[in-house]
């Protein structure tokens, strides 16, 4: 499809330290360059569009949260084929704008499309937002997407019924979990599992962090620190009979998976355990991801370099006009959230 006619936003991607397919950029639009949010005149962030730098590649997109009159959203952008580790890549972002048709979500380049993951959940929301239906739903009175984060929206969880039932679980398959969270203290409390097959859960002393495998070992665990937004990544390889997990793309801890498996009855749960009172967790959580594959190690720190700190991994967002004139760098401030 032909790009538009509008202006457009451009940034160089920070390359990862191994090429990557199909990898998803996020990008804070609060950051865009002040003619970008001036160009822009539709709220339905679908009327914006994303390209590879020659202008003809569009990508898959989601807007996420956006909000035109506040100048605030997120995007998730496939960078669909090879992100390469070495070389000058960049991107250009259209505004949502009047004379582009909305993408439907199942569209080629609509939402749907945007995500090649078994589930996400991101806004602080409960709607699986990759198409595949795992829309979780809210117990224990919470109220999801109340509270903020690195990434906008987040949800307080309350330490004892709080929890958000994703009602479905991967059966002996690999897969990888990433999340980001906040800890207001204390000890077993859950923040991500499955009743009979894995969990992620802080420890003794609460400062700690267990991933439970499939045979109920907590053998992997890594220090953490409370109320702190802290992003997590767990994996478990039935190929290999591994499981690890990290926090903040430090070193993982590593640790022998020898179960199997729970029913397949089982629900994922993100911040309890299935309705167990008490076990729930103490805090907030955010952009929880689950894929069915075992992400690289450069995955996973090109996405926490991306959330962790997205003004620095794009840089300045440069603006060209319609008509290709380049209008000049435009600082922008916006409020800590």
């Amino acid at each position: 499809m032909a790009a538009p006619t509008t202006g457009y936003g451009t940034a160089t991607i920070t390359n990862p330290s191994a090429a990557l397919t199909d990898f998803s950029l996020m990008i804070d639009l609060s950051t865009m360059h002040a003619s970008w949010w001036t160009e822009q005149n539709d709220a339905d962030g679908t009327k914006g569009r994303a390209y590879k730098s020659d202008g003809t590649t569009e990508l898959p997109c989601d807007w996420i949260d956006f909000d035109g009159a506040g100048e605030t959203g997120w995007l998730r952008v496939s960078y669909d084929g090879t992100l390469a580790s070495s070389g000058t890549q960049t991107i250009r972002i259209y505004p949502p704008h009047s004379d582009n048709a909305a993408v439907a979500a199942g569209a080629a380049y609509g939402s749907d499309n945007a995500y090649n993951w078994y589930g996400y959940w991101a806004d602080g929301g409960i709607t699986d937002r990759t198409g595949n239906g795992h829309t979780g739903s809210e117990t224990g009175g919470i109220s999801s997407g109340d509270t903020t984060g690195p990434l906008g929206k987040a949800t307080t969880f309350d330490g004892t019924d709080n929890e958000i039932d994703l009602s479905t679980m991967l059966e002996s398959s690999n897969y990888t979990v990433l999340l980001w969270m906040y800890s207001d203290g204390g000890t077993y409390n859950r923040l991500f599992s499955a009743l009979s097959g894995m969990e992620i859960r802080s420890a003794d002393p609460e400062t700690n962090l267990n991933l439970r495998d499939l045979g109920g070992n907590y053998g992997e665990t890594v220090a953490f620190s409370v109320t702190t937004w802290t992003h997590v990544a767990a994996i478990v390889n039935h190929a290999v009979t591994t499981a690890s997990i990290r926090v903040d793309d430090g070193t993982p801890s590593e640790d022998t998976d020898t179960g199997s498996e729970g029913s397949g009855n089982d629900n994922w749960i993100i911040g309890g355990r299935d309705g167990s009172s008490g076990d729930g967790w103490a805090g907030k959580i955010q952009e929880v991801q689950v894929h069915n594959s075992i992400l690289s190690d450069a995955w996973i720190t090109e996405e926490y370099a991306q959330t962790d700190d997205n003004a620095t991994f794009w840089g300045t967002w440069g603006w060209t006009a319609a008509g290709g004139g380049i209008a000049p760098i435009a600082m922008r401030y916006r409020m800590a959230q």
